[in-house]
């Protein structure tokens, strides 16, 4: 293997740094704040109830749920109770409220009197003798109020308690994907850098000439901000479905999604392809005008295409909840957002296609020596990346295993 081959090929692996600096750290039973409430089912206190209730019963017709959370015999319970009661004049029957008592053994009892005060008001529930719930939740054992949208995702947390003028805030902001942005794409590049990967996979392996035929204007920067959209929505597309009807179980989705990474690194790794990404891009590139085709060649097409892709991956890596809250919950609040959302999915698609396209015109700014590192590449790259992304699945997939999906078994 060429010198010059193996100083790219480091190159890459010391650049994949920068998405590896996003996976979580490995820790037995670990949460995140940007992850799906735990789907959980807990006794009332008497004074509120008999039956059990549920995280699906409090979000069964209603934009989002607040959730506050306290320790018996703290003074937060009365201050949540107080916030609450406000925001809730104010915010209607459209949100559910509730409270979780949490601790070590907590009983019914212990709760008598303040179940006095809250006079049923909303459900008082009592965790689990062990405090499961609660250790799952942005506040572990201990006061704080939490705000879940409509598709069951952590929107907006707190210590302590939360005022109501940010209840109402917060209440609003999950209704509009909860501030994930479809900025955070080019967030990826500047200034995280977590996309430099792929500026050493979008090098140039030949130069483009101008077309023996005409084409439309901006043909060349059309096409390739298409493949990469298209690349991106192979991704984003089932993922916000899923988010749509599967937030209750999001832990068991990202697992999926691992193993799929996991498939598609070793597929890369043997083959230098993604089988199912090739076999798309081949299907689409092939009902393009004769005159793109034999401009654009397939494989030129289809590298768009996987750079778009990898973009999408990328983009989970960083930003978890991005299609799932910011298109998925989006669609899932009213009926409003049921129809915007496949817009705002679209415009999510074309600016992952733009930075691509950035990623390609850095990429070949050094003409000849740009093209040369190209061929020296053009096998071992996408290969070692492969084996790289393999590495950050299985990372993911202990993580998984033994933190949030751990903990919802076992609760």
């Amino acid at each position: 293997m060429p010198w010059p081959t193996l100083v790219l090929l480091l190159v890459l692996a010391l650049s994949s740094m920068a998405p590896a600096a996003t996976l979580p750290s490995l820790e037995f039973g670990a949460t995140r704040d940007d992850s799906s409430a735990p789907t959980f089912s807990l006794l009332q206190h008497p004074s509120t109830g008999q039956d059990a209730v549920s995280l699906n019963d409090l979000l069964s017709r209603h934009d989002a749920v607040v959730l506050g959370v306290f320790t018996s015999g703290s003074p937060n319970a009365e201050q949540q109770k107080r916030d609450f009661d406000n925001a809730s004049e104010r915010l209607g029957d459209s949100v559910a409220f509730a409270q979780i008592a949490t601790g070590e053994g907590v009983q019914p009892t212990d709760l008598d009197y303040y179940a006095g005060l809250l006079n049923s008001s909303w459900p008082l529930l009592i965790d689990e003798s062990k405090g499961e719930v609660a250790n799952q939740l942005p506040s572990g054992i201990a006061d704080g109020v939490i705000i879940v949208d409509s598709a069951g995702f952590i929107s907006t947390s707190s210590s302590g308690s939360m005022s109501d003028q940010r209840i109402v805030e917060s209440v609003e902001k999950s209704m509009k994907g909860s501030d994930q942005s479809m900025l955070n794409i080019f967030y990826l590049l500047i200034p995280t850098l977590i996309a430099l990967p792929l500026l050493i996979l979008a090098f140039p392996r030949k130069r483009m000439d101008v077309p023996d035929t005409p084409l439309p204007p901006f043909a060349g920067v059309g096409g390739t901000v298409l493949a990469a959209s298209i690349g991106f929505a192979i991704w984003s597309l089932p993922v916000a479905l899923l988010s749509l009807v599967a937030g209750g179980i999001w832990s068991f989705i990202e697992l999926v999604l691992v193993i799929w990474l996991a498939w598609q690194g070793l597929s890369l790794a043997i083959h230098s392809e993604v089988h199912e990404v090739n076999f798309i891009a081949s299907e689409i590139h092939k009902r393009m005008p004769e005159s793109y085709r034999k401009w654009r060649l397939k494989p030129d097409f289809t590298r768009d295409v996987l750079l778009g892709h990898w973009l999408a991956w990328l983009s989970w890596l960083a930003y978890p909840l991005m299609i799932p809250q910011g298109i998925g919950s989006v669609a899932a609040a009213s009926l409003t957002g049921l129809v915007m959302s496949p817009v705002m999915l679209i415009f999510h698609c074309l600016v992952a296609g733009f930075v691509v396209l950035i990623l390609r015109a850095l990429a070949s700014i050094g003409g000849p020596f740009s093209r040369l590192l190209g061929i020296l590449g053009h096998d071992e790259s996408p290969r070692l990346w492969g084996c790289l992304l393999i590495g950050m699945a299985v990372w993911w997939f202990v993580w998984l295993l033994i933190g949030p999906i751990g903990n919802a078994l076992l609760t």
